[in-house]
C-alpha cells in the first residue's frame, strides 16, 4: 500500500513537474518573440536544413568555405538581424512612453493659460539608446555578411562598403560576383549610408551621442500634429536642425527603413549564394 502510494505521488510530481516546465518553456518563447522577426524567420530556421540537404552541389560551387563555417557565420548574422530588430521594437516602446508622457504635460495648463495654444515637449534618453545600439548591429550584421560572401567566393573585403566598391571596380566578374554586384547596387543607397563620412553609426561609436530632438505634443491645438522623434543629421548644427524640423525623417520610420534594408540585404544574397529561394515574412513582429 505504501509503495503504491508512493507511486502515485511521484507519478502526481512528475506531472506536476512537467506542467511548470510547459509553462515555463511557453514564458520563455513569449518573452523572446519580441526579438523574432517574421520577415526572416522563415529563411533563419530552414537554411541549415537546406545546406545540409544540398551539401554536394552547394561546396561545389563554394570550395572555399566549409560546411560548419557557414552554418556558424549565418547564425551569427541572425543573431545581429534578431537584434537589431529587439531595437527596433524597444524604441518603439520608448517612443511610446514619451509620447504619452507630453500628451499628460499638455495637458496640465498652469493658472490663467488654460486656453493658451502652446507645444509640450517630452524627451526619453531609451529612444536614443535603442536608436544608436540598432544602428550598430545592423552595421555589425553587414559586416558579418561580407565576410561570408568573402569566405565563400574567395574575396578579402571585410565591410558592406567596400565589397561593394571593389565589386563595382573589378572587371573580369565570376557570375556569383556579378549578381552580388547586382543585388548590392540595388540598396546602394542604403550601404552609403555606412560611409565613413556621412555614418551616424560612426557618428554614435567614435564622436558622441546622436540627437533625435524632443516628441513635440501640440497644446490646445487639435488640428496640429505630435511630432515624433527625428532622425538628425549629427554634423548639422542645431540652429539648422530646429530650422528643418518638418523636413527630417521621423525617427521610427528612418530605423524601420534601416532594418528592413539589412534584412533584405542579407537575405537577397544570400539566396545567390546558396543559389535558391526563401520566402520572406510580414513586416511585423511574430507577436
Amino acid at each position: 500500500m505504501n509503495i503504491s502510494i508512493t507511486k502515485n505521488n511521484m507519478i502526481r510530481n512528475a506531472n506536476v513537474t512537467e506542467l511548470k516546465l510547459s509553462q515555463l518553456i511557453e514564458e520563455s518563447y513569449a518573452a523572446r518573440r519580441i526579438y523574432w522577426p517574421a520577415y526572416t524567420w522563415s529563411v533563419q530556421t530552414s537554411y541549415s536544413n537546406f545546406i545540409a540537404e544540398n551539401e554536394e552541389v552547394l561546396f561545389a560551387r563554394l570550395s572555399k568555405i566549409s560546411k560548419d563555417a557557414l552554418i556558424n557565420h549565418i547564425s551569427d548574422l541572425f543573431n545581429k538581424v534578431n537584434a537589431t530588430f529587439y531595437h527596433l521594437q524597444q524604441l518603439k516602446t520608448s517612443e511610446r512612453k514619451a509620447v504619452e508622457m507630453g500628451l499628460k504635460l499638455a495637458s496640465i495648463s498652469p493658472s490663467g493659460f488654460e486656453k493658451s495654444i502652446g507645444v509640450a515637449s517630452s524627451y526619453y534618453e531609451p529612444t536614443q539608446y535603442e536608436y544608436e545600439a540598432l544602428l550598430t548591429s545592423a552595421k555589425t550584421a553587414m559586416d558579418i555578411l561580407t565576410i561570408i560572401i568573402a569566405k565563400s567566393i574567395g574575396r578579402h573585403e571585410d565591410s558592406i562598403v567596400s565589397l561593394l566598391h571593389n565589386l563595382n571596380q573589378t572587371k573580369n566578374l565570376s557570375v556569383i560576383e556579378i549578381k552580388l554586384k547586382v543585388a548590392l547596387n540595388n540598396f546602394s543607397i542604403f550601404i552609403d549610408t555606412f560611409s565613413k563620412n556621412v555614418s551616424k553609426r560612426n557618428y554614435a561609436v567614435h564622436n558622441g551621442s546622436l540627437p533625435i530632438g524632443t516628441i513635440n505634443v501640440p497644446i490646445n491645438n487639435p488640428h496640429a500634429p505630435i511630432i515624433n522623434s527625428k532622425a538628425h543629421d549629427p554634423r548639422s548644427p542645431i540652429s539648422e536642425q530646429m530650422r528643418k524640423v518638418h523636413q527630417v525623417i521621423n525617427l521610427e520610420d528612418y530605423c524601420e527603413n534601416v532594418f528592413y534594408s539589412m534584412a533584405d540585404i542579407a537575405v537577397d544574397c544570400l539566396e545567390i549564394l546558396l543559389d535558391t529561394k526563401f520566402n520572406k515574412g510580414t513586416k511585423t513582429s511574430l507577436q
